[in-house]
């Protein structure tokens, strides 16, 4: 999976300088797919989208969510049930697990949970209870859809640079008022090395 990320950054100097940091080419066998353009300001959630639920169709991206051998873990009888089942499904067969990714909307149901049933105590009082239940630590992402997450040893992926990274200075503006922009532009691809490290979990029936 191949993406593009471009930051744009704005100062004042008396002194620009700009330079091309070389990146090595991945190898061989990274996985490809369509690379795509953000801008500064949207680059966070395409990128999420691309990695987690790309369905790498046409020329989109094949994402986490449709890699070929990725476990799965079905909705059993509860939400925590279910859980607690995807992060023993790594555990039990001596597989880490480093980190769950969730839909902000799944994180708020798991906040929202209450002994027995509306009207109870909530169930987990922080943050750091729910991570206490589910192990390693919790992260949100856009790019996963309501219901679904993903559990994961995330040592078993990794960021592809591809190509050389680009600074551009654009000192135009320096004459007028002593600015400039600075833009940054990097391609990479993300690469799941052992994807039977991660779990797709449905978090409804």
């Amino acid at each position: 999976m191949r993406s593009r990320r471009r930051r744009t950054l704005s100062g004042r100097s008396t002194t620009p300088s700009a330079s091309t940091p070389t990146r090595p080419k991945p190898s061989p066998g990274a996985t490809s797919s369509t690379c795509c353009r953000c801008s500064s300001a949207t680059t966070r959630s395409p990128r999420s989208s691309a990695t987690c639920s790309g369905d790498g169709e046409d020329d989109r991206s094949t994402g986490i969510l449709e890699t070929s051998g990725v476990q799965v873990q079905a909705f059993t009888t509860d939400l925590l049930t279910t859980l607690s089942a995807a992060k023993y499904k790594l555990l039990g067969q001596e597989r880490a697990i480093t980190g769950w990714a969730l839909n902000p909307l799944d994180l708020q149901a798991l906040e929202m949970l209450r002994e027995n049933g509306a009207t109870g105590a909530f169930l987990f009082k922080s943050r750091a209870d729910i991570e206490g239940f589910l192990g390693p630590p919790v992260v949100t992402s856009l790019g996963l859809p309501t219901g679904t997450a993903v559990a994961a040893d995330w040592n078993r992926a990794e960021l592809l640079p591809v190509g050389d990274d680009e600074l551009v200075f654009d000192g135009k503006n320096r004459t007028a008022n002593n600015t400039f922009l600075l833009m940054f532009e990097g391609r990479y691809g993300f690469r799941v090395k052992k994807p039977f490290d991660f779990v797709k979990v449905a978090l409804t029936a």
